[in-house]
């Protein structure tokens, strides 16, 4: 018996490096999130610079803050779930 009798071929091996690559980049981006949604409070307070309008700007931060209020404990679950 030889010693690459029990190794991967190249394109697997390939393709499950690339898995696990793209797995920890996900992980890392949830628990990224996950923290950003634990520091909720710092998050209302903060000014955003999406927009050139500041109305527009201050329109967007408030939606942004409405829409993760409804489902922060939930995903915050599902986000470190994922991390």
């Amino acid at each position: 018996m030889t010693d690459r009798a029990g190794a991967l071929p190249g394109r697997l091996r390939l393709a499950s490096m690339l898995a696990l690559l793209l797995t920890g980049v996900c992980g890392m981006l949830s628990a990224w999130e996950g923290f950003s949604l634990a520091r909720f409070a710092e998050l209302r307070q903060a000014s955003s610079r999406l927009a050139p309008d500041p109305a527009l700007a201050e329109q967007l931060r408030v939606s942004q803050i409405l829409a993760l209020e409804q489902m922060r404990e939930p995903r915050m679950l599902v986000l470190f779930a994922l991390a």
